[in-house]
């Protein structure tokens, strides 16, 4: 089991209060991020945004930009209508308009409709026009704030949806685990979405000064003879915090056996990489052209993700006035941390599809026999 120990920069002292109850929402009202470690959108608010959509491709713009914003004010935590909004009013030109929705999305989910507003067409005219809109100060403002607030809490791997099931067969299967890393801050009881990979994270470790973290994805798995053996298509990445900048991957060629990533004596982000046959490779630095070490160095904090999944993981926040020790409980259904403060009883976090402190099992991937 890993212990890690994670001090000042969780939260500070005057700042820490211990946890409210599970998905307890705030005094004040809306506060940005989710209730539970993935989100649940309420059915009005899906409803309204799939009407909304019908009557956009009716060009009722009038209509659908009122959906939209109906749906907008019944669930503001589903921000799909939002994004939505914001392409909507590019169709009809009104860039300023859409600019304004598009800067309230940034700053209430940055993660992950930071990236979904990139890749939407409909708001390809309004990138093109950052200058006058001012969408780049807002993005690294967007950035900021939310790397701030992702800092303050306790970094987690969440099943966003039901995980799609393995195929039966053998051979290299398509690995869609729906993981995200999320952070869950202790003192207002919420989780923020801090990756966006396509649901492929599979384990993580960050570093000491809680500023940078190293997550591994991949893209298959490997079934010979009825058994899970190795991963393809694995991929290191590293992550700054404070900016929410990603630096580039650094993609693994062939078959993985097992990785262990971690940072090493200088807090550099390293991952020892061992294939199916012949000796293990550390990988250095990020991108296709980073070097690679043969000797591996000792990594702490580390985490070892092999075919079953990372290992149950420990997690002591050691400031006051409320401590609390977090445990993973792989034995529960779906898998969740077990959280122990200073007062009152243990508690679960909320998690309808698994949440765990460095990763979880991939056991829950296989299909039911």
């Amino acid at each position: 089991m890993n212990l890690l120990w994670l001090a000042g920069w969780a939260m500070t002292a005057a700042q820490a209060v211990c946890p409210p109850p599970p998905g307890q929402p705030e005094a004040n009202g809306f506060a940005r991020g989710w209730p539970s470690s993935a989100p649940q959108p309420s059915e009005a608010a899906l409803r309204l945004n799939l009407d909304a959509a019908a009557l956009y491709k009716q060009r009722n713009y009038k209509a659908a930009a009122a959906k939209y914003r109906q749906a907008d004010d019944i669930d503001p935590q589903f921000l799909a209508p939002r994004l939505n909004l914001a392409g909507l009013l590019v169709r009809q030109d009104k860039h300023a308009e859409a600019a304004a929705v598009l800067k309230t999305l940034l700053h209430d989910g940055f993660v992950p409709w930071h990236q979904q507003a990139r890749e939407a067409t409909d708001l390809a005219a309004l990138w093109a026009r950052q200058s006058e809109t001012q969408l780049t100060a807002a993005v690294a403002s967007a950035a900021a704030g939310w790397g701030a607030d992702v800092m303050q809490g306790v970094l987690m791997l969440s099943r966003l949806k039901p995980p799609i099931r393995l195929a039966p067969q053998d051979g290299p299967l398509p690995l869609f685990p729906q993981q995200e890393i999320v952070s869950w801050n202790p003192r207002t009881g919420r989780f923020l979405q801090v990756t966006s990979h396509n649901g492929r994270v599979l384990a993580f470790v960050r570093a000491k000064a809680g500023n940078t973290v190293v997550f591994v994805t991949a893209d298959k798995l490997w079934r010979v003879k009825g058994q899970l053996v190795h991963f393809e298509g694995v991929a290191v990445h590293v992550l700054e915090l404070p900016t929410m900048q990603a630096l580039p991957p650094q993609r693994i060629a062939g078959l993985v056996k097992q990785i262990r990533i971690g940072f090493d004596a200088k807090s550099n982000p390293k991952a020892i990489v061992t294939p199916p046959a012949g000796p293990a490779s550390v990988v250095v630095g990020q991108g296709s052209g980073a070097p690679v070490e043969r000797k591996p160095p000792r990594l702490a904090p580390a985490v070892l993700l092999t075919i079953a999944g990372a290992n149950p993981t420990t997690v002591k926040l050691t400031d006051k006035p409320c401590p609390l020790v977090l445990a993973d409980d792989y034995k529960r259904a779906p898998p969740a941390p077990r959280v122990r403060p200073r007062r009152g009883g243990p508690l679960v976090l909320p998690s309808r599809f698994g949440l765990g402190l460095a990763g979880l099992p991939l056991a829950g991937l296989e299909p039911p026999k």
